[in-house]
């Protein structure tokens, strides 16, 4: 199945889902403070990649929360 999805990929690039699509999603599923502040999930989900390349949704999720906490 895995194999098939990644074809499908290859094929069209354009259906695989950001991060920070997959993060945004996340956020709402889990009633995080930063539903509905998508601009702020792209930027962290930016920012994560750049130091982290195989990072998932809660590792952006985690940094807006720590980034937060060190603004606080």
């Amino acid at each position: 199945m895995e194999a098939a999805l990644e074809a499908h990929f290859h094929q069209h690039p354009q259906a695989r889902t950001s991060l920070a699509e997959v993060a945004v999603a996340t956020a709402a599923q889990d009633g995080s403070p930063v539903t509905g502040q998508p601009a702020l999930v792209e930027r962290a989900a930016e920012e994560v990649v750049s130091l982290h390349p195989d990072a998932d949704a809660a590792d952006v999720l985690l940094w807006i929360e720590a980034q937060q906490a060190v603004r606080a």
